[in-house]
């Protein structure tokens, strides 16, 4: 073998391994972690969302959740974060506000807590996430004598019953009554509807 051959060898298995050291970190962890893997994902598919390529987002976002399901890592929170960007993805670019929002719910099942992804807030979307996150409640068995302070809703659920009441049944007994006691159980809340449908 002839030196010079020799060197190029060498000097190409330098080149080769200063290539190994120099893979970063993040890289390396995301190889050995499935949750760093899902969230580099998460990554990519915002920067497609960022381009409108929603199609290419909904591919990694695919795999992203397909990851989480053989990794055991549906019931984790970056499950629910690819969902919640899942949910935007079929809405803003498929148009398809149903589906969407049932990602939502399945993002809220899995982290009750979790808010959008800032970047990615339109009307349309805080609508449909705030509709999920409704749908989502964890309400008691309702029974007459059960404390509407028990009943897993709060003062945003009740205004929006109050208001679906009034466009169902034409009237709101809470405006029509001067003095009014406020009901303290679902059956007083009830029967404050019937007394004001007489």
């Amino acid at each position: 073998m002839s030196a010079v051959r020799f060197l190029l060898r060498i000097g190409a298995l330098l080149l080769l391994c200063q290539g190994v050291a120099a893979a970063s970190p993040r890289r390396i962890a995301e190889a050995q972690d499935p949750a760093a893997r899902v969230t580099q994902l998460n990554r990519d598919a915002l920067a497609a969302i960022d381009k409108r390529e929603f199609e290419k987002a909904r591919e990694i976002l695919k795999k992203a959740l397909e990851l989480c399901g053989t990794a055991g890592l549906e019931r984790h929170p970056v499950a629910a974060r690819t969902h919640v960007h899942m949910g935007v993805v079929i809405i803003e670019g498929f148009k398809n506000r149903e589906l969407g929002e049932k990602q939502f719910t399945q993002a809220l099942a899995i982290e009750p807590g979790i808010a959008m992804t800032p970047a990615l807030v339109t009307p349309e979307i805080s609508e449909a996430f705030d509709e999920a996150k409704e749908q989502s409640k964890n309400l008691a068995p309702l029974s007459d004598d059960l404390a509407l302070l028990d009943s897993g809703l709060d003062s945003l659920c009740f205004a929006i019953i109050v208001a679906r009441l009034e466009d169902t049944l034409g009237f709101d007994p809470f405006s029509v009554r001067e003095e009014l006691e406020f009901p303290v159980t679902v059956g007083d809340f009830v029967k404050l509807y019937e007394d004001a449908a007489h």
